[in-house]
């Protein structure tokens, strides 16, 4: 009698007029709590995979490309994923012209060839830790 008068406060301390009507209700809310698990944990999957392909590591590298001129506005940019691939950016500014190059990185190098201050920044990108 102890646990049938326990039971019957139980439901009704939640609100469930009819003390049969517990174990009904309490198993379709566990229903429901496993079909939102489930979507979440899709969701979840979904944005790690994105996360993994998204740009973490990034490395800068400012000179002077043409010896006294230009001021350190030249510049080599990497950016990369987790397995290193991504692109590097490399502007080089002169009082005259000004030229942009783009070369992607595919496992931290480059089918290109890479100048020392590209290899300067994809180093520097790789050495850093990871943004999150």
């Amino acid at each position: 009698r102890r646990q049938a008068a326990r039971y019957l406060m139980l439901a009704k301390s939640l609100g469930i007029p009819r003390a049969g009507d517990l174990l009904t209700q309490s198993l379709l809310r566990i229903s429901n709590l496993e079909a939102a698990v489930s979507r979440l944990d899709r969701q979840f999957e979904a944005d790690r995979d994105a996360v993994a392909t998204s740009i973490k590591h990034i490395g800068l590298v400012r000179f002077n490309a043409f010896g006294d001129i230009g001021g350190g506005q030249s510049f080599s940019l990497a950016a990369a994923d987790s397995n290193g691939d991504g692109v590097i950016l490399t502007a080089l500014h002169s009082r005259e012209e000004f030229r942009f190059y783009a070369k992607p990185l595919k496992s931290w190098s480059s089918t290109y060839p890479l100048s020392r201050e590209e290899g300067e920044a994809i180093d520097a990108a790789r050495s850093r830790k990871p943004r999150t």
